[in-house]
């Protein structure tokens, strides 16, 4: 039987990871926590080890997330496509949770809009290539802007501290930072058949695009 949330993760407001499979059963059995239970509106943290992919759930077992042209988590390009897809392909075997990033909302005094609103939001975008950069506008910036009216990335924090301890001077060489050195560890011999990161390329490597970012929507993909 799988196990209740602890109350840790209850006081920060996540649930247990899971496997995308099991965080949908659960969600269907009364018996359990409102912390282990999916709703319509909620955010998806998938965890893949050495990042985070993010989704917005929008009911009957779909999300909403943003991919590269071929359907990897980080984009080669400076542009992501907004897609609509199972929750379950797009976790593959990673563990994923609810995280509607509660407390670090709270800290920014935000409120979430309501379920509605928020799966409105992001299905204006589904189908359009939209800016992209791991620093600035990554896939949670878009999710918790389509929930908070706000876009914030907490790992893009992080990552950006870091950058500047590099002297890595602008966003856009900080991205290519990120990209180059996240293909060094995903395409080590150590890291070639886990299944952390079942979306991220593995051959060809990634490569940094010059093409220019002019918004954060552009045409739809068709």
């Amino acid at each position: 039987m799988p196990e209740k949330s602890n109350s840790i993760t209850l006081s920060l407001g996540l649930s247990n990871f899971r496997l995308a499979a099991e965080l949908l059963y659960l969600s269907s059995d009364d018996s359990y926590s409102s912390a282990d239970r999916i709703n319509v509106g909620d955010l998806i943290e998938i965890d893949r080890t050495l990042y985070a992919h993010w989704a917005l759930y929008i009911g009957d077992g779909n999300v909403i997330h943003l991919v590269g042209e071929d359907d990897q988590d980080i984009p080669d390009t400076e542009y992501a496509i907004v897609k609509e897809a199972r929750l379950v392909d797009v976790a593959a075997n990673s563990y994923v949770r609810v995280n509607n990033k509660e407390v670090p909302a709270k800290e920014r005094k935000l409120t979430p809009f309501d379920s509605e609103t928020t799966v409105a939001n992001a299905k204006q975008f589904v189908g359009c290539r939209v800016e992209y950069n791991m620093l600035t506008r990554n896939c949670e910036h878009y999710l918790t802007e389509w929930k908070y009216g706000k876009a914030w990335s907490d790992q893009a924090t992080v990552a950006m501290n870091a950058i500047k301890t590099l002297k890595k001077d602008s966003s856009s060489a900080g991205h290519a930072f990120l990209v180059n050195g996240l293909n060094t560890l995903l395409n080590s011999p150590g890291a070639i058949n886990t299944p952390s990161s079942p979306l991220f390329p593995r051959s060809p490597s990634v490569s940094i695009s010059s093409t220019s970012s002019t918004g954060s929507q552009t045409e739809p993909n068709n």
